[in-house]
């Protein structure tokens, strides 16, 4: 499959997640392939409740959290790790995304996800920010990007969030920007927060690829 969305729960298995074929016609494919460093081979022992594409995955310490995509832009699904192949709907994102960054962020006791950037569903340009609290099921906006950015990664190092590789579109041209970061603040008894702006590394931009 292409533009799948692959994660790793357990270092040594990686699940891709849909995707399409290219084959048959760019058919999306409601399935999950699962490729092991210990055996040969593809294994296709799963279903995924929808046909996407440009989604994107993130390994929880009870599960895997998916969103967006195409024709599911919207949507948040999480598959506990104890429940082999089922799929929870959660709650729908503020903005629909595919093709955007994600990572998992500790912020305090919580585990949260934060989603940004990517395509909407008419496939322009996105620079919002968003953040999901599993605990409580919600979502809540984060500072804006510096500006619109796809198909690239959201990395956390301690109290950092930055964006790297990817691309934006500038005057009806495609760019490689240089990283841009937000940082956390922290606050005694709320975890943290996110204060100020996002700020430009500068530099040479990298590349495009999202990485989870």
């Amino acid at each position: 499959s292409q533009s799948a969305s692959s994660v790793s729960t357990d270092g040594s298995t990686l699940q891709m997640i849909s995707g399409y074929n290219p084959d048959e016609d760019n058919k999306g494919l409601p399935s999950i392939q699962f490729l092991s460093t210990e055996s040969e081979g593809c294994k296709k022992e799963m279903t995924y409740p929808a046909s996407t594409r440009l989604a994107s995955a993130v390994s929880l310490r009870k599960g895997i959290l998916v969103t967006g995509g195409l024709g599911t832009e919207n949507q948040t699904w999480f598959k506990p790790s104890h429940l082999n192949g089922t799929w929870i709907r959660r709650k729908d994102m503020l903005e629909g995304r595919q093709g955007h960054g994600s990572c998992k962020f500790n912020l305090g006791v919580e585990e949260t996800v934060i989603v940004a950037g990517g395509w909407d569903a008419m496939f322009e340009e996105m620079s919002s920010v968003e953040m999901y609290n599993q605990e409580h099921n919600q979502w809540t906006r984060l500072p804006r990007m510096l500006h619109t950015r796809v198909d690239f990664a959201l990395q956390v190092s301690e109290m950092t969030l930055t964006a790297v590789g990817g691309h934006s579109t500038v005057s009806d041209t495609k760019q490689s920007p240089s990283p841009w970061y937000l940082s956390i603040v922290g606050s005694e008894g709320e975890g943290g927060s996110f204060g100020g702006e996002w700020v430009d590394l500068g530099g040479t931009g990298g590349t495009s690829g999202a990485m989870t």
